[in-house]
């Protein structure tokens, strides 16, 4: 069984000569290199890589659209989680939150949606209801 102590320094290590290497290659879809960069890793140093990495790379901030609302991901991101939403998703959030009670304001400044959307959505549904 490999230490806390242990797993860090790997990591620590691996951040240093693998991560960046190996980033830039998947970026540029370069198969080869990346295959070079992990083939001699072992299994714990390979699962400290992908610690590393899962670090350093952002989560989208939006879920591809595929036409469906994913409701267990709307009610997450109302519950305050900074889950990535297609932008039905987001629609249906804040139309929740409106009927909430929050206002356009509230929406942007609380939950990190940029204002031109929140604004979008609000005057949406002012045309619907007229």
């Amino acid at each position: 069984m490999i230490t806390v102590k242990e797993r860090e320094r790997i990591a620590r290590r691996l951040n240093a000569r693998t991560a960046d290497p190996l980033i830039f290659a998947v970026q540029h879809r370069a198969a080869d290199t990346v295959s070079k960069l992990i083939t001699d890793l072992t299994e714990q140093e390979k699962n400290a890589l992908l610690v590393v990495l899962a670090d350093r790379c952002p989560l989208p901030r939006e879920r591809p659209d595929d036409g469906l609302i994913d409701e267990v991901a709307v009610q997450r991101f109302l519950d305050g989680d900074p889950v990535p939403l297609s932008g039905p998703e987001l629609g249906a959030a804040i139309r929740a939150l409106k009927q909430q009670g929050h206002s356009a304001y509230a929406i942007t400044h609380d939950f990190n949606v940029p204002w031109r959307t929140v604004a979008t959505h609000f005057t949406d549904q002012k045309e619907t209801a007229a």
